[in-house]
């Protein structure tokens, strides 16, 4: 059991025998404080999971760290707009591995900490998904998803850990039984012993890809080679031309199976693609030996490849991808019984334009993973309306 201290004055009336108006004089104050301690309007309190207590001194801008005695170990934060500082810091939260996320209303935004208060990253402005105006309260469940009082914007919103390699940061994570649009069906292949698209493979590598090897899907064997830089070596990439007029906004989605990545970087997945350097994909993969796979999405432009890893859950067989285009911005899914699908952030592109789409696995440049199997069992193409969700 936590105990949290309660800091008491008492005071007493000055002259008794007068009812109608009464004076108060301070006789005791306990403990004394350091002047550290001293607090203006502290609004949000928040303990981790070794005692110890954070405290939003919220009208003082900044954040106090006490040991499980209540000693004063740290304080960080002033009055600003800049990484560190809030405007107020209005409440406070910790999840299990001790960092601190900051609800820094004025600002607009989230701030996330480690638990002696370096700056790790932050998150917000704005009236659209992921995007706070004024935000309240903050909260962090045991899995790691944070949950914040969007009061300006009426509403609450939750967020998965993800980890981007250029920073640290989180994404909105929409309600998974959202209804999908019942749009026309414009391109499906089953797979089912022969190809009945008109797929164009590029790099082929006929050794490296089958519809007998399990019958019903297209498989691809991964081997070495990447997208990424002005060197590209992949092979096997499945691709279909125009998937909608210029411009025009569509939905692609595909189920893998018996797809086990084992090394960095086994992958597989869908591509939105122009060219070797100006693509969009969308993958599971094996991202670090000593991690667990994750699913990415990598944007390339002009060579410059920014890449967003999503957690992944442990324990399945199958899974669906899916993106979603609508002008330049694009919308990635999973499922895990291809009926409710687990939709993430979204995020810009290009501009709108979109020459190919398709199916890839592949190991990566440079390097000695083991070929793995991935088994796509259909691919399907619709169009969606151009209203956004």
């Amino acid at each position: 059991m936590k105990t949290i201290s309660i800091y008491l004055c008492l005071l007493v009336p000055a002259a008794a025998a007068s009812r109608a108006i009464r004076s108060y004089s301070l006789v005791k104050k306990w403990p004394d404080l350091p002047k550290a301690w001293h607090f203006n309007r502290a609004l949000g309190i928040a303990v981790d999971s070794s005692g110890n207590v954070f405290l939003a001194d919220t009208f003082h801008h900044r954040v106090l760290k006490f040991d499980p005695s209540g000693r004063f170990l740290l304080t960080w934060g002033s009055k600003g707009s800049g990484d560190g500082e809030f405007n107020p810091a209005r409440n406070i939260a910790v999840d299990s591995s001790g960092n601190v996320f900051v609800a820094d209303s004025m600002n607009h935004r989230i701030q996330k900490f480690d638990s002696s208060g370096k700056f790790l990253t932050k998150w917000g402005f704005g009236p659209g998904v992921g995007m706070f105006k004024c935000p309240s309260d903050v909260a962090v469940d045991s899995s790691g998803c944070v949950f914040v009082v969007d009061c300006g914007n009426h509403r609450i919103q939750k967020f998965r850990r993800i980890f981007d390699v250029k920073r640290k940061t989180f994404a909105a994570e929409v309600k998974p039984n959202l209804k999908e649009e019942q749009s026309e069906v414009s391109a499906f292949d089953t797979f089912d012993g022969e190809l009945s698209l008109d797929w164009r493979v590029l790099r082929p590598d006929p050794s490296h890809y089958s519809l007998s090897k399990k019958p019903g899907s297209l498989t691809i064997t991964t081997q070495q080679g990447g997208f990424a830089g002005p060197n590209a070596d992949y092979v096997n990439l499945f691709l279909l031309d125009g998937p909608a007029a210029p411009g025009g906004d569509f939905q692609i989605t595909t189920r893998i199976s018996s797809f086990k990545p084992k090394e960095p970087w086994n992958q597989a997945g869908l591509i939105c693609y122009n060219d070797d350097d100006n693509y969009l994909k969308w993958n599971y993969e094996q991202r670090a030996s000593d991690e667990p796979c994750v699913f990415s999405l990598g944007r390339e432009t002009q060579q410059q490849l920014v890449s967003v890893y999503f957690e992944a859950p442990e324990g399945f067989d199958d899974f669906w991808l899916r993106v979603t285009k609508r002008g330049n911005r694009y919308t990635v899914s999973t499922s895990f019984d291809g009926r409710l699908f687990q939709r993430g952030d979204v995020f810009a592109w290009g501009n709108g334009t979109v020459k190919c789409v398709g199916l890839f696995a592949k190991n990566g440049s440079g390097t000695s993973a083991p070929e793995v199997d991935a088994s796509f069992e259909f691919f399907e193409v619709r169009a969606v309306p151009s209203s956004p969700d």
